[in-house]
């Protein structure tokens, strides 16, 4: 079994959400650096981190805090959050991320994933998708799909 810790960032501080509801953030360490030495020093042997800003539309925020956190650990990091094109996807994975997580656009733009596969390998690539009443949510789950979950079976890259 692997345990993955998760950093959920917010302003370059590791929070929690309600329901995904930014208003309801609450900060659990102001340091993700910190924080993610500590997942790491405790076992977590994959960091996953969540770009809650990104998700929202403001990829840029993190990118710093995102950059210390892959420089400050020995063990892999996967990131997702607002990773919607090819650039963001090369972004991350030139700083460093081990895998990308991509939600939004595995909805709204499924070739960038099959693309995404065929350039980076599928050991690099991730779909993660949120749901709410057995409908995909995007957008940092500001907005609900009428896709449903198991409606959006793996695509193999072609």
């Amino acid at each position: 079994m692997q345990i993955l810790p998760a950093i959920d960032l917010l302003g370059g501080k590791c929070v929690r959400l309600k329901q995904g509801a930014e208003k309801t953030a609450k900060v659990y360490n102001e340091d993700p650096v910190q924080q993610a030495r500590l997942w790491e020093e405790q076992g977590g042997e994959v960091l996953h981190i969540v770009n809650l800003d990104g998700a929202f539309g403001r990829a840029a925020e993190n990118v710093q805090a995102i950059e210390s956190i892959v420089n400050a650990v020995t063990c892999p990091v996967e990131l997702g959050g607002g990773i919607r094109n090819m650039q963001d996807i090369e972004r991350w994975l030139e700083l460093g991320v081990t895998r990308v997580i991509l939600g939004t656009v595995a909805i709204t733009d499924p070739e960038i994933v099959d693309s995404a596969v065929r350039t980076y390998g599928a050991e690099k690539i991730i779909v993660g998708l949120d749901g709410r009443d057995n409908k995909v949510a995007i957008e940092g789950w500001e907005k609900q799909t009428d896709t449903g979950i198991f409606d959006s079976r793996r695509r193999d890259a072609r």
